[in-house]
Formats: structure tokens, C-alpha cells, sequence
């Protein structure tokens, strides 16, 4: 069965970047942000998207719900699968959010830098975890909108994972659901593509902070 209700929290530069693609696509998609300022500007304008090509530049609107809204979810239909998308240090809080809202045989994926599918794991169970590396360089330069620094389309752009490894038909279900955003690939191994990406992080970003280059230059 395609799944097709998502659900995440953040509505930041990837949150927002990964709602917008999936809304314009006809997934049935609510954000969840904790910044007013966001939200509303989200939802008076919509989400407006810059990238590298004219085809990339776009405003879509999308339905997003402030945190103190958010048990309005409780009278619609349980998503199919929630994604975190805040900062590390908010992982649990996060995952305990929006787990009443997932169905129960649903998934949460942690779609964050860092390694923090354990924490996911331990609010939503080893059984509903998978784990999404993403090489999207995006940022959000205002409230309600996001610049894409790379180029669309390099293989693996999203890894999809379990959490303990291995492939289940599920994994190319959210590949499914995530295609619209850019390419998939689904790995038995989600760690491996975790460590990659932090080793590049590592190397990268703490120069970039310090000197002002973007990731790129």
C-alpha cells in the first residue's frame, strides 16, 4: 500500500524543502514548527523555494501547524510516517511529539545531521525507526523561505535505512513517497551513509563557520 501521509517536525530549511516537494507532489503533508514567526509567514505566503535552475524557483503553500495547535491532529487520520527535522538536541522531545500521531504500524525517521536514530528508537520502538541521510545543502535565509545550494539530482541525494539494518518492503514505500524530492536510493547498511556524512560535516562546516566560505567553495 503507497503510503502518502507524512508528517514532519521542523519546518525549517529541510523540513520545509522536503514538505514543499512532497505537497506539490500530492502527498497529503502537515508541518509541525515550533517558530511563529515561520508559521505564519508559511501560512500567509507559502513556502518560497530557490535553487540552482529557474525550474527550482517556486512558492507552494503548505498546511502547517504551530507546536500549541498540533493536538488538533488528533481528529484526522493517523500519518503513516512522521520525520524529524530539528536540531539534534531536540530529538526526543520531538519524537515523543509527534508520536501519538502515527499510526501503529507507521515509521519515524530521524532526517537530521548527527546520529540520532537511537533516541528515535527509544521513543518509538527499534520496529518503527528508519533513518534518512540527506546531502540536500539548504538554508533558510528568512521565515518562509529556503535556497537549495546544490545541484538537483546526484544519486543517493536521500539514503533511506532501518534502523537495525537490513531492507524491508517499507524501505521502498518511503522511497516512493520521498521520490518527488529528489533521488532515492534505499540501503541496507543506514550507518555507513551516517558516518560518511559526518565525516564530511566534520571536515567541512567548522571551516565554513569560521571562515565564511559556503560547504561548496
Amino acid at each position: 500500500m503507497p503510503l502518502s501521509l507524512a508528517l514532519p517536525i521542523g519546518g525549517g530549511a529541510i523540513g520545509g524543502y522536503l514538505g514543499a516537494y512532497l505537497t506539490r507532489a500530492g502527498r497529503q503533508v502537515t508541518l509541525i514548527d515550533p517558530w511563529a514567526e515561520n508559521v505564519e509567514a508559511l501560512r500567509r505566503d507559502g513556502l518560497s523555494l530557490e535553487g540552482l535552475t529557474p525550474e527550482e524557483h517556486f512558492t507552494v503553500p503548505l498546511n502547517i501547524l504551530h507546536l500549541g495547535e498540533a493536538q488538533r491532529l488528533h481528529l484526522e487520520p493517523p500519518f503513516d510516517i512522521g520525520l524529524v527535522v530539528l536540531k539534534s538536541y531536540d530529538t526526543l522531545w520531538a519524537t515523543q511529539f509527534i508520536r501519538p500521531f502515527i499510526r501503529p504500524e507507521g515509521v519515524i525517521a530521524s532526517a537530521q545531521n548527527c546520529i540520532n536514530d537511537a533516541r528515535v528508537a527509544s521513543v518509538a520502538g527499534k520496529e518503527n525507526t528508519l533513518g534518512i541521510v540527506i546531502t540536500i545543502a539548504a538554508e533558510l535565509y528568512a521565515p518562509g523561505k529556503v535556497r537549495r545550494g546544490n545541484q538537483r539530482g546526484a544519486p543517493g541525494t536521500l539514503r533511506v535505512g532501518e534502523f537495525g539494518g537490513g531492507t524491508m518492503p517499507r524501505l521502498q514505500r518511503v522511497g516512493e513517497l520521498l521520490q518527488p524530492v529528489d533521488l532515492v536510493l534505499v540501503t541496507p547498511d543506514l550507518y555507513a551513509h551516517r558516518w560518511t556524512k559526518l565525516s564530511i560535516n566534520a571536515m567541512r562546516n567548522s571551516i565554513a563557520a569560521a571562515s565564511g566560505l559556503t560547504g561548496k567553495s
